[in-house]
């Protein structure tokens, strides 16, 4: 069903996208405070098992980030949220629950970086020929964890894709902008599956019930 088949679906989408009021400021404040934490923390743990404190350090110099902030925090994020939480989650979740629809919903998104594998000198593909496949597989395994988390933001902020878009960018900077070890990543993982548990259990409300239309049945 195409996002714009109809007058009420046009409104919800455009409401979503530009309507600021969405936005939960706590919310915001936590986007901001939960993926340092993780990756501060990994990097602090990874250095009791021997891993470098240059991780640290900016994993590009000043000349590079320019570049680096439009493609990481403006394009990917824009392009990525206006279909994949402009349409994509919400037509999973008018047919699942709303953890079955996080969970499938993170399987799909990390299934999207799957063609990266076959592109030379993308960060995936350096990933696949590396000398064992469990980064790559930490890699996908990453982004389902992730996907809970982000989509946790995104119903807090009353599905906001504005919201989210900023979610998305917070969490791709955290990724890329420090020298982070293969190993220190397979901390953060871990980390996120945490986060996931503790968001599902301890907030019920937001992952309980069945499947939801919010076009016909509105917040």
């Amino acid at each position: 069903m195409n996002m714009f088949s109809g007058k009420s679906m046009r409104k919800d989408y455009f409401s979503r996208l530009f309507g600021l009021r969405r936005i939960n400021f706590l919310f915001v404040l936590i986007t901001f405070a939960i993926p340092p934490l993780i990756v501060y923390g990994s990097t602090w743990l990874s250095l009791q098992f021997g891993q470098s404190a240059d991780q640290y350090k900016f994993a590009a110099d000043p000349s590079q980030l320019i570049p680096l902030i439009i493609i990481a925090l403006i394009l990917a994020p824009t392009i990525e949220e206006l279909g994949w939480r402009g349409y994509g989650m919400d037509s999973l979740r008018a047919k699942m629950s709303p953890l079955g629809a996080s969970l499938m919903f993170g399987v799909l998104w990390s299934l999207w970086h799957a063609p990266l594998v076959l592109i030379h000198g993308t960060y995936h593909y350096e990933l696949a020929h590396m000398d064992t496949p469990i980064y790559l597989i930490n890699f996908f395994v990453s982004v389902v964890a992730a996907a809970v988390f982000v989509n946790w933001i995104y119903y807090k902020h009353h599905r906001s894709i504005f919201g989210v878009m900023l979610a998305h960018a917070v969490l791709n900077w955290w990724s890329i902008s420090l020298q982070t070890t293969q190993f220190t990543k397979c901390i953060i993982t871990g980390a996120y599956i945490g986060v996931a548990i503790l968001i599902v259990l301890f907030d019920r409300k937001a992952f309980s019930g069945g499947p939801r239309n919010f076009v016909e049945d509105p917040e």
